[in-house]
């Protein structure tokens, strides 16, 4: 399941951080704290990739092959 990350809007409870970390499902949606019950509203959070794993120089090294479109239907291997 994914990892949300919230932040109260108004109050802040006593035993509450001003933003924390919520797991659930994906259709799922947390609206107040689940300790203290103030509001809370989802953060846009960075999420992390590595763009370099399926570079064209690592594409072979990791198993994979790649191939580019030539014209339509037709494909040829990099």
């Amino acid at each position: 399941m994914p990892i949300y990350e919230y932040t109260h809007t108004e109050l802040l409870g006593e035993d509450c951080q001003q933003s924390f970390e919520q797991v659930h499902g994906i259709n799922e949606r947390l609206e107040v704290c689940p300790v203290c019950s103030n509001p809370v509203r989802k953060l846009v959070s960075n999420f992390s990739h590595r763009s370099s794993v399926l570079a064209t120089s690592n594409v072979k090294e990791k198993g994979f092959r790649r191939f580019r479109r030539k014209d339509k239907g037709v494909y040829e291997e990099d």
